[in-house]
């Protein structure tokens, strides 16, 4: 039996980051999660939530499996991401000034952020990607994008997009749905 009643088949209300706008957002909520035991397998590793005024969010993913991985640039971008992340979230002076693996150093930071974030406010910059990598979401513009409001408000970099980007188009015209008299599909409605 169906129970159409369920809460799981009711419509909920999506709502849109800032109303789809790429720039500034002032005043933000943060929060972030772990992944838990209910999350698919590929989810990532620690959500960083960002809310604006609205109670619309948006999310960016970390994940530890590729860690090990990294290039020597990638090494600096991610450490200065973690002591970015702990400086907006003002735990950066309980960061252990060594840690044994770039593992331990997202674990310790997503875990001080996450004890931390009850009354931390931020400002945003997002944007729809760059020029040389365009997203359909709304996006975090780089680490930078994030301060906390008593450290001033960020710029959204020269490569930001700040409109959606269409759709390619040059795929093959598709039609779904609504068939014509021709379809040699017997219509039995009468």
């Amino acid at each position: 039996m169906i129970n159409l009643n369920d809460e799981r088949f009711e419509e909920r209300e999506f709502k849109i980051f800032n109303g789809g706008e790429a720039g500034v957002v002032k005043g933000c909520s943060v929060r972030v999660e772990k992944k838990t035991a209910n999350d698919v397998e590929n989810a990532p590793d620690y959500k960083l939530f960002v809310t604006d005024e609205t109670g619309a969010e948006f999310n960016k993913g970390y994940f530890k499996g590729n860690l090990d991985d990294m290039s020597e640039g990638q090494e600096q971008f991610f450490v200065k991401e973690m002591k970015h992340l702990a400086k907006v979230f003002r735990v950066q002076d309980q960061l252990p000034t060594q840690v044994a693996s770039y593992e331990e150093l997202i674990d310790t930071t997503m875990k001080l952020c996450n004890k931390n974030q009850s009354n931390v406010k931020v400002n945003v910059a997002v944007c729809y990607g760059t020029v040389d990598y365009p997203r359909r979401f709304l996006e975090l513009d780089g680490f930078w994008g994030i301060q906390n409001v008593e450290d001033g408000m960020p710029r959204l970099s020269r490569k930001a997009l700040t409109e959606r980007p269409e759709p390619d188009s040059d795929g093959p015209d598709i039609t779904i749905g609504g068939g014509s008299e021709d379809s040699g599909v017997a219509d039995d409605w009468a």
